[in-house]
């Protein structure tokens, strides 16, 4: 056998392998919610795939790039944010949670409210995460809390590992894509 022949065999088990296989995907989501801002940030194998600066307004959100050139607005009931929440609803069971923590730095002014508000936090992210673990049960997860007991300072960091394969990231983006079809046609044809 030559090397031709063996690149018939080589080349769809390596395109079945990366189908199959679940490929790591870090997300970093940054927010600071007195300025409305969020940063978030993609990694596939440790290389930073997307970065974005995201801003909600009442009606749409806004979405630039890293060095703010491109900026692109999604109106809340328009029919990308439709195309994108179908993506999501179906890619949320497919998805395995590897790690998710929570960094939080939080300040009032105050010592005692600064105490009593992130004892609170603390107990509703407790809460949350016990949800998440009987969904995820493998999934990692974790707090990291920081209070600035003397200074107003409000920040928000999540960082999650999430494994998919790339056949589940597929399917659920022909799903999304042909039921959006699917309702443009019956939008036109009524």
């Amino acid at each position: 056998m030559d090397w031709r022949e063996a690149l018939w065999y080589i080349i769809p088990a390596v395109t079945i392998l990366l189908f199959v296989v679940p490929i790591l995907i870090e997300i970093n989501v940054s927010i600071n919610p007195t300025q409305n801002i969020g940063v978030v940030s993609v990694y596939v194998l440790k290389l930073k795939l997307v970065c974005f600066i995201v801003s909600v307004h009442k009606s749409f959100i806004k979405i630039e790039n890293e060095k703010e050139t491109k900026v692109k607005q999604i109106q809340f009931g328009g029919q990308e944010f439709v195309t994108l929440k179908r993506f999501f609803k179906s890619m949320a069971d497919k998805i395995k949670l590897k790690k998710f923590q929570v960094f939080y730095n939080l300040g009032l002014g105050d010592a005692f409210q600064n105490a009593m508000f992130c004892g609170c936090l603390n107990q509703i992210l407790n809460f949350v995460f016990v949800y998440v673990k009987s969904k995820k049960p493998t999934a990692s997860i974790e707090i990291y809390d920081n209070v600035s007991y003397n200074n107003f300072v409000t920040e928000f960091v999540f960082k999650g590992v999430l494994s998919v394969s790339i056949f589940d990231l597929a399917s659920s983006f022909v799903y999304a894509f042909l039921a959006n079809i699917k309702q443009h046609k019956v939008y036109y044809e009524t």
